[in-house]
């Protein structure tokens, strides 16, 4: 990033970041690298694959990251997060929510168990050194707060001192137990840059329904 910016540590004399923060293509295409790639990111709670051998296939942050991950329960009861491009031909495995008993690429017969780990290739018996262990899908962090999953591309710090601070806050709350409910959920898509709710947090206590 060309352009450096400095916010004083001391509140007293910080500064509003300039413009070009938020004007700037290249600034917000360096962002998605350096910082949303690399941060804890929520995807959904522990519902999503509630049985041995469920999958939920999507797509992190989409749009903006967008990169192809599957959770992933095993036999043992164990959520993952998965890569969910094959290791062959970069296909993407799994299309839809499933019950299944590994992961299957239709392009070229590749399969995995529930755990990423490679098991067959059609026509591959005679390839010397093969299976690598880079056959395998790629494992990404998942991290479980109260059933509540996140995960991250390639993270640059520890989830753990993070929900040190959340659960001295709002540890109390039974969020285990939370549910969903579709009929008071509504979602208010507002074209503006990411930063700027950030930057003016505080607002959302003053809006109700926004939470």
């Amino acid at each position: 990033m060309k352009q450096q910016f400095y916010i004083d540590p001391d509140i007293t004399k910080a500064e509003t970041l300039p413009a070009s923060f938020y004007q700037s293509e290249a600034i917000f295409e360096k962002l998605k690298h350096q910082v949303f790639r690399r941060s804890w990111q929520w995807i959904g709670d522990r519902s999503l694959a509630p049985l041995s051998g469920s999958i939920y296939p999507f797509s992190l942050l989409d749009g903006f990251v967008t990169e192809p991950m599957v959770l992933v329960r095993n036999q043992s009861d164990q959520l993952s997060c998965l890569s969910n491009v094959c290791t062959h031909r970069a296909n993407i495995i799994a299309r839809h929510p499933a019950e299944v008993k590994e992961l299957a690429c239709v392009y070229h017969g590749r399969r995995f168990d529930l755990n990423g780990r490679f098991k067959f290739m059609p026509e591959f018996k005679e390839a010397a050194h093969f299976p690598r262990r880079c056959e395998d899908l790629y494992m990404f962090p998942l991290e479980d707060w109260g059933g509540q999953l996140f995960t991250s591309v390639d993270p640059s710090f520890d989830f753990g001192g993070v929900l040190q601070v959340m659960n001295k806050r709002i540890g109390f709350l039974p969020l285990d137990q939370f549910k969903r409910n579709d009929t008071k959920s509504k979602d208010y898509l507002v074209k503006c840059h990411w930063a700027l709710y950030c930057d003016n947090y505080l607002e959302g206590f003053n809006i109700p329904f926004v939470n």
